[in-house]
């Protein structure tokens, strides 16, 4: 009468079992089709102020698509990640190259103010990345 109870027990640990691991390749295939959807370029962005250019960080320029629009994001090379620049892509926004390696990104805050933004970029992907933005200023590519 007390094999039912070892069956039972059993059978409930490995329930608990299939239950942590689920989680985890769930969490792998998200991440994946994450990096499918969006474009990454590493950068370091500078923010221009009465005194000149102050840097913000070395990081990753994400360029995601929410719904009709695009994100630009970009967060810290570090382990946190902490974002440094968080802003909606739109058509009337003035993107423009500054240099050989260097794109002068002009965005709002959530304050709403406006901030002019130096995003270097290596200069063999530079003009690829700014293609990518001019492109996605007009909304999501359809593909």
């Amino acid at each position: 009468s007390a094999d039912w109870w070892v069956n039972l027990r059993k059978s409930q640990k490995n329930r608990k079992r299939k239950r942590r691991r689920k989680p985890l390749r769930n969490r792998r295939k998200l991440i994946m089709l994450r990096r499918k959807r969006s474009t990454t370029s590493k950068c370091k962005l500078f923010l221009k102020s009465a005194d000149g250019w102050n840097e913000k960080g070395l990081g990753i320029a994400n360029l995601k698509k929410c719904n009709d629009k695009v994100q630009l994001l970009i967060r810290n090379d570090t382990t946190i990640g902490t974002v440094i620049l968080n802003t909606l892509l739109h058509d009337k926004m003035p993107i423009s190259k500054s240099g050989k390696n260097g794109l002068l990104i002009v965005a709002t805050t959530e304050d709403s103010k406006t901030e002019t933004y130096l995003c270097r970029v290596n200069k063999d992907k530079v003009d690829e990345f700014y293609e990518k933005l001019e492109e996605y200023k007009k909304g999501v590519p359809s593909e």
